[in-house]
């Protein structure tokens, strides 16, 4: 298999999983993000940081990696994009772990403001997940070329 069709199929596969995860992650914070807002209330109560929050970036970033390695395989401006666009959410809520013990304030002082701040995650994550779906659309079709 020469690397442009792994490439590829690479790209393919990851924006049509990667679609759908956000697309029913998001659509479930949009509508219920009182469930969130609930464990994000009980985490603030520990020093630690959120595992969850902490493993799904880790993972985020794992496949981010060879991402940006194939989008050079052969160039791709749009893939290119999309792993610079990946690292940069990786790295900005990666920022906000790195500051837990002020965001972990709010929360237990405010509480209130959890329910709207994860609404518009998951509309963000939903909207994104649109865009992303679409790039898998794109990418099927190139397969059948």
């Amino acid at each position: 298999m020469i690397p442009e069709d792994f490439s590829i199929k690479w790209f393919t596969l990851y924006y049509s999983v990667f679609g759908m995860l956000m697309l029913v992650c998001g659509g479930w914070l949009a509508v219920t993000p009182s469930k969130f807002k609930h464990h994000l209330v009980q985490r603030a109560e520990k020093k630690d940081t959120p595992p969850l929050l902490r493993s799904i970036l880790k993972y985020w970033l794992l496949f981010t990696l060879p991402c940006l390695v194939l989008s050079f395989v052969p160039f791709s401006l749009t893939e290119l994009l999309f792993s610079v666009w990946s690292l940069l959410m990786v790295y900005l809520a990666g920022a906000q772990l790195v500051r837990w013990p002020q965001l972990r304030m709010v929360i237990r002082e405010n509480p209130s403001t959890v329910s709207t701040a994860v609404r518009w995650l998951g509309v963000g994550m939903v909207s994104a997940a649109v865009v992303i779906l679409l790039l898998s659309y794109m990418k099927i079709l190139a397969l059948d070329t």
